[in-house]
């Protein structure tokens, strides 16, 4: 197995079965919830965004992690996940900036929670973990992009991934006032006005990974 990549430090608590989940969470924080939703443990960026001791996290009830509302919401998410075997993944508002947690079911029982400011490449999952469960923001994203028809999401996908008009009708053999037509028709549907809203309504879905995006890999 190799850690290299998993960011473990001298006050770390993340256990090494968590790893096998997730290999490459540089920069992300983690916590171990029981199926009794205490805290088992938990990383040093864990710790530090929800303001914990060591002393504290471990054993701590899983709404004592969390402020107000938001500790009831995720609880009912770590459920969902343990319920249903398969990790559920939110988009929020947390201070003011946009964060991407991910509530990851084990075999123990335990649910793997990982959270990260970046986001995580949904577009590079790994295969020995089911496809996550979308809900809030990102479920939302999901549903607008589906809403569009296959070539228009062909256009979508490569205008959020900085195509000009031109090498999009280039790549897809169709004249640049046919790629304009599915451009505006594009704009229309989803609300957006630009390629940069295109963009981040892209990662957003998870159709691209954001910029240093988190990476869950086998």
């Amino acid at each position: 197995m190799n850690l290299s990549n998993v960011n473990v430090t001298d006050s770390s608590m993340l256990p090494v079965e968590c790893c096998l989940t997730a290999l490459d969470i540089m920069g992300t924080a983690v916590g171990l919830f029981s199926p009794s939703d205490t805290l088992k443990s938990a990383n040093a960026a864990w710790l530090r965004a929800h303001g914990l001791s060591p002393t504290e996290a471990i054993g701590a009830s899983a709404i004592r992690c969390w402020p107000g509302d938001e500790a009831r919401e995720r609880l009912d998410l770590i459920s969902r996940a343990r319920r249903s075997g398969v990790p559920v993944l939110c988009r929020e508002q947390r201070d003011g900036q946009s964060v991407e947690s991910v509530f990851v079911p084990l075999p123990s029982g335990d649910v793997l929670a990982l959270s990260s400011a970046t986001g995580f490449d949904r577009a590079n999952w790994p295969a020995s973990v089911p496809r996550p469960e979308l809900v809030g923001a990102a479920a939302d994203a999901a549903d607008r992009v589906a809403s569009l028809s296959r070539r228009e999401r062909e256009v979508f996908g490569l205008l959020a991934a900085g195509n000009t008009i031109k090498q999009v009708a280039e790549t897809l053999g169709r004249s640049e006032k046919t790629i304009e037509g599915h451009r505006d028709s594009i704009y229309r549907k989803l609300g957006t006005r630009n390629r940069a809203q295109i963009a981040v309504l892209a990662m957003e879905s998870g159709l691209l990974p954001p910029r240093g995006a988190a990476t869950m890999a086998d």
